[in-house]
C-alpha cells in the first residue's frame, strides 16, 4: 500500500533582465510516494487483499481507463463518419460524459472540461489586467489579497461543483441495484441542468464584476453497472460503494 507524500515545488527562473527586476518563475510539482510501514496484524494475505488496492490494481486501473478511451475513440471516428453533424471530438465527449462508471477519464480527453478550465484561466488572467490598469495604482499587499480572494472564491465554487457532480455521478451508477437501493433514502441533492455562475469578488473599485460560468452537467445513466461476486474487482467496487453510501 502507498500513500502520496507532500507535493514539492522546485523553483526555476527562466529569464531575468539586467536592466528589469522583473522575472519568470515556473513550479514543477513533483510528488515522492513511499511505502507505508505496515503493522502487525492477524490479517491473511487474503484478507489484505480484499481490503486494501495493491500497485498492480492500480496499474490494471490505468490499463483499463487507457483501453476505454482507445475503444470510444474508435466508436466516435465510425459515429462521426455516419452521422457528420457532429465531430468525432464531440462524438467522444457525449460518450465519456454521459456513462457514469467512467467517472474521471473525461478530465483528461474531453474537450468540454479541458475548454471549462482554459476558460477559468483565461478569466483570472483578465481580472489581473483589471487589476494592472486601476489609477492609482493597488499597493503590492492589496493586489495580494484581490487575487487571493478571486482564487479562494473560484476553489469554493470548483469544490461545490465536484461534489454536486460526484453525487449525481453515484447515485446514477449504484441507484439500480439492490444491494444500494437504500441510497434513494439518503437524501442526495442532485445538481441541476442549468448553469452554475461562480462571481468573483468585487474587492478593488472595478466598475464592472467578472463571472466565471461553470456548467453543472446532469449525467444520465444509459446502462447499470454489472456487479459479478465471484470477481474480485467488482467485489472490490461493490464494498467502495457501500463506504460512499455510508459517507453520505
Amino acid at each position: 500500500m502507498y500513500q502520496p507524500a507532500k507535493p514539492r515545488s522546485s523553483m526555476k527562473k527562466l529569464h531575468r533582465t539586467s536592466n528589469s527586476s522583473t522575472k519568470n518563475i515556473r513550479f514543477n510539482e513533483s510528488v515522492r510516494v513511499q511505502p507505508i510501514r505496515q503493522k502487525s496484524s492477524n490479517m491473511t494475505a487474503e484478507d489484505k487483499l480484499k481490503i486494501y488496492y495493491s500497485k498492480e490494481d492500480m496499474k490494471r486501473f490505468q490499463f483499463e481507463g487507457r483501453e476505454t478511451c482507445k475503444v470510444a475513440a474508435k466508436r466516435a471516428v465510425s459515429l462521426s463518419a455516419s452521422s457528420p453533424a457532429l465531430s468525432a471530438s464531440e462524438h467522444f465527449s457525449h460518450m465519456i460524459e454521459s456513462d457514469p462508471t467512467l467517472r474521471g477519464l473525461e478530465s483528461l480527453v474531453c474537450p468540454t472540461r479541458l475548454t471549462n478550465r482554459s476558460m477559468v484561466n483565461k478569466a483570472v488572467l483578465s481580472y489581473q489586467k483589471e487589476l494592472n490598469a486601476l489609477k492609482p495604482p493597488l499597493s503590492p499587499q492589496e493586489r495580494e489579497v484581490a487575487l487571493s480572494q478571486v482564487y479562494a472564491s473560484i476553489s469554493c465554487c470548483s469544490k461545490l461543483l465536484g461534489m454536486l457532480t460526484a453525487k449525481s455521478d453515484t447515485a446514477a451508477a449504484y441507484m439500480t441495484h439492490p444491494l444500494n437501493t437504500s441510497l434513494a433514502t439518503t437524501g442526495i441533492a442532485l445538481p441541476s441542468a442549468s448553469s452554475t455562475k461562480c462571481q468573483v469578488p468585487n474587492t478593488t473599485p472595478v466598475t464592472s464584476s467578472r463571472s466565471i460560468p461553470l456548467v453543472s452537467p446532469l449525467v444520465e445513466s444509459k446502462r447499470a453497472m454489472e456487479f459479478m461476486p465471484t470477481d474480485q474487482q467488482q467485489h472490490k467496487r461493490r464494498r467502495l460503494s457501500v463506504q460512499l453510501k455510508g459517507l453520505m
